[in-house]
This record gives C-alpha cells, sequence and structure tokens, in this order.
C-alpha cells in the first residue's frame, strides 16, 4: 500500500513528466509584399498519417485535415496507411502524393510514383495520400483553380525542416505558391480545407487552440496529419 506522502510523490512525478513531455507548436509569421502566412512548427518534427478521429493535446500537438472526402465519405486517391493499402487506385486529378516514412514527409508527383507504384511503398510500410502537389524542387507547379481567391494550407519542406502553412487573408491559390516559394520552401502539398478545415495546435499557453475559417463539415472529416 502506498503511502500517503508517496502518492502525492508519485502524482508530481507523472504531471512533471508530462510538463517536460509537453512541447507546444511554435507559431512563425511571414510577409511577402503584402501576403500575411502563418506556420506552425512542430517541435519534434515528426507526423503520422491516421483515418482515426485525433485529439489535440501535448504530445499530438498539432493536427489538421489532409486528403479531400468524397462525398460518399471515400478518401480521394490513393491511400495507403502504415502499409495497408486502403485505395490502390492513383487519381489522375490529383498531382502529388504526400508520403510518411520513419515519421518524416516526402512529396512525389505523378512520375515519381510510377517508380516502383504504389506496392513499393506499402512494402516499406509506408503511409501514402494524394493531394494537389503546389511545389516542387522549389518551383511552382501548374494547378487548377490557380485565379481562385480562398485561404490555402499546405504541408511544406524546407531545407531544414517541415511546417504546415495557411495564408491570413483570402488570395489567389497561385499567390499563395508563390509566397511560400519566396520564403524558401522545397517541397509543398496541398491540405483539405474550405468547410472542411478545421484544425487545431497546442500553445505555448498550454491550452488547444482551434485553427480554419470554415467548419461546416468538420464532421465529415475522414483522415488527418498528426504532429509531434
Amino acid at each position: 500500500m502506498i503511502h500517503k506522502k508517496g502518492f502525492w510523490i508519485l502524482i508530481s512525478l507523472f504531471f512533471l513528466v508530462f510538463q517536460l513531455a509537453a512541447k507546444p507548436v511554435q507559431l512563425k509569421s511571414y510577409q511577402v509584399d503584402k501576403v500575411k502566412l502563418t506556420g506552425y512548427l512542430p517541435v519534434d518534427q515528426q507526423v503520422y498519417w491516421v483515418r482515426t478521429r485525433p485529439i489535440c493535446h501535448a504530445g499530438q500537438s498539432l493536427v489538421v485535415p489532409a486528403a479531400f472526402t468524397h462525398p460518399d465519405m471515400s478518401i480521394a486517391g490513393a491511400a495507403i496507411e502504415w502499409g495497408d493499402v486502403i485505395n490502390p487506385k492513383i487519381s489522375a486529378d490529383l498531382s502529388g502524393f504526400c508520403l510518411i516514412r520513419d515519421k518524416k514527409p516526402w512529396v512525389l508527383n505523378q512520375s515519381q510514383m510510377k517508380v516502383g507504384g504504389l506496392r513499393k511503398w506499402a512494402q516499406f510500410g509506408t503511409s501514402v495520400f494524394q493531394q494537389d502537389l503546389l511545389v516542387q524542387d522549389g518551383h511552382r507547379v501548374p494547378i487548377a483553380h490557380a485565379a481562385a481567391l480562398n485561404w490555402w494550407r499546405a504541408l511544406v519542406i524546407f531545407s531544414d525542416r517541415f511546417e504546415v502553412v495557411e495564408n491570413v487573408d483570402r488570395i489567389r491559390r497561385d499567390a499563395f505558391q508563390a509566397a511560400l516559394i519566396k520564403i524558401g520552401v522545397q517541397q509543398a502539398i496541398y491540405l483539405d480545407m474550405g468547410t472542411w478545415s478545421e484544425g487545431a495546435y497546442y500553445s505555448s499557453a498550454k491550452r488547444v487552440v482551434k485553427i480554419g475559417k470554415m467548419r461546416k463539415n468538420t464532421s465529415k472529416q475522414t483522415n488527418w496529419l498528426v504532429f509531434h
């Protein structure tokens, strides 16, 4: 039987470990001409793709929707979760692939994915989803709806880190691409937005903060990126 004093010591140790493990997302601000961007930098630089609705907390410091969801609640494009093929059919309408292996993201285009195909990545236990490719090797990729005004969000890879970046005010989609390139982004793949945009991060004030301007379809989200 644990002595009362010992019990409180254990409780204190538990909360100490919890606080040490708590690593809030670092918020970053970028401005390119009149375009303002917000970056969410996960300190541990680890990411997972999941199909079970995650809860944002100290150990999962950033959660955002990832691939598009069809009206029938299926995931748009090819999808693999931890090597388990969810959808083997590659969509020709989605130009990019986000691969997550060893908790790190990689971005490929359609041509690169043809080398070995989905089977290759499934064998390695990789997670994969399709989305619109925005930036590759520091260059803008042709995209649909380039002139559309909206809020945009992307998983971006710099030479030394990866972040989630979104614009503050509504801008053209191609202006978002151009701004990402000017802040040094090497690879960028779009993340579901519009009325599916609800995400959350764990702040330095040790609280969960929701992000996303429009949240009408939050309940219909089917897949997410979870950052540590």
